[in-house]
């Protein structure tokens, strides 16, 4: 069972992503900076459990990402997600 302090809270994400963005907003062009701003206000922010199905795919496509040097250092997906009961 899953508990209250395991799982960021959905305000918390999106404060994050907000932050993220305040950043990322400066390069872009107008039109498009209002069109991801209203994106991001409508998106629900929030930790789901996945099934562990769902992990090994992400697995195996952060591996092939590694391979190709598209990101610098292997990611541990099991580390990173809340898995459904099964």
């Amino acid at each position: 069972m899953l508990s209250i302090s395991s799982v960021l809270s959905n305000a918390r994400i999106a404060a994050c992503a907000q932050a993220r963005w305040g950043v990322l907003r400066c390069f872009w062009a107008a039109p498009v900076a209002n069109v991801v701003e209203l994106a991001l206000q409508r998106y629900e922010f929030n930790v789901k459990p996945i099934a562990r199905e769902v992990a090994a795919d992400q697995q195996r496509i952060a591996d092939a990402f590694h391979a190709l040097k598209w990101i610098p250092k292997p990611i541990q997906v099991g580390e990173a997600v809340v898995f459904a009961l099964d």
